[in-house]
């Protein structure tokens, strides 16, 4: 178990800088259009992880400094947030959507034509050498630059027990506040789940895995809503897709299809809850 005597600085320092060398390593192996979606999605968990540290640390840190950097990760990550999304739904229509319909192969070209412009968009304007040059002095300055004077008294084990109850107390107050059908409170409640589990994810080996049991709960709940979020933001692309199309053409007759599929499977999640 982490001393109390341990200053949280030290501690939060070394975890930080080991995920940001996780973030260059992944965002290394991002290569190119036609790789497998498992890269761009690891390389985005990295960052969510590195995030959610941040987040965890936050009482700790400058003001100007968290802004500075939360802002940059979140844009790291989110330039593929359309690619991720749309190898999440290409992906479902593949294997799920069309093991109960006949394919409309006009519907599928069209689908991958997207899926691939997506992907040429955010790759043409993908600069890995930013992208370490910024980790790596955020690397360098953090400890400096980044925390409080008065963080660097305060001991590990009182901040984290503390903190953690903290964000604990959020989650169950956006818990109280949820409601049938309404995705973008679901969406956040889970980011606030997730963003919990990954910072204790990090800490965890320097507690003696006393975190074991938080961790698997808050993975059953963020598990739980997964598909009923991928469901939503599906649902939400394929209706940006009406905008653009004729109405009266073959397609559009095959993605009303879909998306009627797809409403029917968010109110089955629904009514399992």
């Amino acid at each position: 178990m982490a001393s109390h005597k341990r200053l949280a600085v030290t501690l939060l320092s070394k975890l930080w800088t080991a995920q940001c060398e996780q973030i260059i390593l992944c965002a290394k192996s991002v290569q190119g259009v036609e790789e497998e979606i498992e890269i761009v999605h690891q390389y985005r968990i990295a960052i969510r992880k590195a995030r959610s540290l941040l987040v965890f640390m936050k009482p700790l840190l400058k003001v100007a400094f968290f802004i500075q950097v939360n802002d940059q990760l979140k844009g790291f990550a989110n330039h593929f947030s359309k690619v991720r999304e749309w190898d999440v739904l290409l992906e479902y229509y593949q294997s799920t959507y069309l093991e109960h319909v006949d394919e409309d192969k006009k519907l599928t070209e069209y689908l991958l034509e997207v899926q691939r412009k997506n992907r040429l968009d955010a790759y043409s304007h993908y600069d890995v050498q930013v992208i370490v040059a910024t980790l790596q002095t955020y690397m360098q300055d953090f400890e400096v630059n980044g925390f409080k004077h008065k963080a660097k008294n305060v001991t590990c084990l009182s901040f984290v027990k503390k903190r953690a109850k903290i964000l604990r107390k959020a989650i169950e107050q956006k818990e109280d506040r949820l409601k049938p059908n309404d995705f973008k409170r679901i969406h956040a409640y889970r980011i606030a789940n997730k963003r919990l589990r990954y910072a204790l994810e990090l800490l965890n080996p320097d507690f003696d895995d006393a975190f074991d049991k938080r961790i698997k709960r808050l993975k059953a709940k963020t598990d739980q809503l997964g598909n009923r979020c991928d469901l939503y933001v599906m649902q939400e692309d394929l209706h940006a897709l009406r905008v653009i199309w004729d109405q009266n053409s073959e397609k559009m007759i095959s993605l009303n299809d879909f998306l009627m599929y797809i409403s029917s499977e968010m109110t089955k999640s629904e009514a399992n809850g």
